[in-house]
């Protein structure tokens, strides 16, 4: 039969894990919440940069989509004149390739 005192020490020893567990725990939990607010400050940067490349792209994508309205419009004009001339010189077209 266990008598007061060895409850009280049993006691004492079960207190004592616990407290030091709790303290371990929460130094991991702080070390935790400077790690995640690291990683937030890095997102965050991540984002910017990534709003950054995106409105370049944008710009990128709109000067080839002119360059290419461009391009097709002296293609049709090229077209256009080359069978304008071939009708006045009455020359047969070249078969196109």
């Amino acid at each position: 039969m266990l008598t007061k005192q060895d409850l009280n020490q049993i006691k004492k020893i079960t207190q004592d894990a616990v407290k030091d567990g709790t303290k371990t725990l929460t130094v991991d939990v702080k070390s935790l919440k400077i790690d995640v607010s690291k990683l937030e400050k890095s997102v965050s940067k991540l984002e910017k940069n990534v709003t950054t490349i995106n409105h370049g792209l944008k710009k990128i994508d709109k000067k080839f989509d002119d360059l290419y309205d461009f391009l097709d419009k002296e293609h049709m004009s090229l077209v256009k004149r080359v069978v304008r001339i071939e009708t006045n010189l009455n020359i047969q077209p070249l078969a196109d390739f």
